[in-house]
């Protein structure tokens, strides 16, 4: 624990005199760059993204973080769960009949082809008084 702990202060004291160097150096703007190239809250920081292209050549995936597959591991049944949803509806089969007699052929038409005029029949409506 106490190699650790040490080894914590070598980085700390290390990185400050690198920041030391930049600021007397290069100025206060390198020191940001800098500064904002090692920040965890930043997404494009350089120790993250060197870590991303070593899991994305390891994965074969160009979309690939280190972060997602420790999601993946540590989830199983999620991912499982999102695979599931992922794959795509089949689309639905045609209109058949459901009528006896009929068999699995399409849905009949509402046109009686031997009425005068493909007449529409079967549809019956309430008459007058």
């Amino acid at each position: 624990m106490n190699h650790l702990v040490n080894a914590l202060y070598l980085a700390a004291i290390g990185l400050a005199a690198v920041f030391g160097y930049v600021l007397v150096t290069k100025g206060p703007k390198a020191v940001a760059a800098a500064a904002n190239a090692v920040n965890p809250l930043n997404q494009d920081n350089a120790i993250k993204t060197g870590v991303d292209k070593v899991v994305q050549q390891l994965t074969g995936d160009a979309n690939a973080t280190l972060g997602a597959k420790i999601f993946e591991l540590t989830h199983p049944g999620t991912v499982q769960k999102e695979k599931a949803l992922s794959t795509p509806i089949p689309p639905a089969p045609p209109a058949t009949s459901a009528q006896p007699g009929l068999g699995a052929g399409p849905a009949p038409d509402i046109l009686d082809p031997s009425a005068p005029d493909n007449a529409v029949v079967g549809l019956v409506f309430g008459g007058g008084a």
